[in-house]
């Protein structure tokens, strides 16, 4: 494929879709409501689970892998828990996160929202460990994610990867429900 061809493929791809401009900035807001209820809920949990005297204390795990892998633990591990780790950092990333949420829904800098969202969601998903290792917990941060790049408008694209993201969670339920064996599926 020659240059020009490849340069206008690109450029179609990246183009925004005005049909689904409303749709786009619908979604931006139904998403803070979800990240608003996850917060929420992360904030009255999250210290009993893995704060200081927590089930799982997140101290004690990113100590474990720092010593395991050194500073690739940082790297493999992204979370702003490396940074401070205490009962009240938990809390304080969950409050965050639900003034964010509802920046968002008013549509209040939108770019800087979904972004602190994913990050501030991310990291609450890596001190969770095993809390936060649900199927709606990285559906959340990968539509989190792609949500980051349509408060620039949505390309076609990005429109796509939705689509391919809604795609593999229906199929992947399906296929979990199928392999479990259970005879009413």
């Amino acid at each position: 494929m020659d240059r020009a061809k490849l340069s206008a493929w690109t450029g179609y791809l990246l183009q925004t879709d005005q049909r689904y401009q409303l749709t786009g900035k619908l979604f931006l807001r139904l998403l803070a409501l979800v990240y608003l209820a996850a917060f929420v809920s992360s904030a009255l949990e999250i210290t009993g689970l893995v704060g200081e005297t927590g089930i799982l204390p997140i101290g004690e795990q990113l100590d474990r892998l720092e010593q395991h892998m050194g500073w690739l633990a940082w790297v493999r591990f992204p979370t702003l828990f490396w940074i401070d780790h205490s009962d009240t950092s938990l809390l304080l990333i969950s409050y965050a996160g639900c003034l964010f949420s509802v920046a968002l829904l008013f549509g209040w800098r939108p770019l800087l929202s979904t972004l602190s969202l994913f990050i501030l969601y991310l990291s609450l998903v890596r001190a969770g460990q095993l809390f936060f290792n649900f199927q709606w917990d990285t559906l959340l941060l990968e539509a989190g994610f792609l949500s980051i790049f349509l408060t620039a408008g949505p390309s076609r694209l990005l429109i796509f990867l939705f689509h391919w993201l809604l795609f593999r969670l229906r199929f992947l339920s399906g296929l979990s429900k199928f392999l479990s064996g259970d005879p009413s599926w």
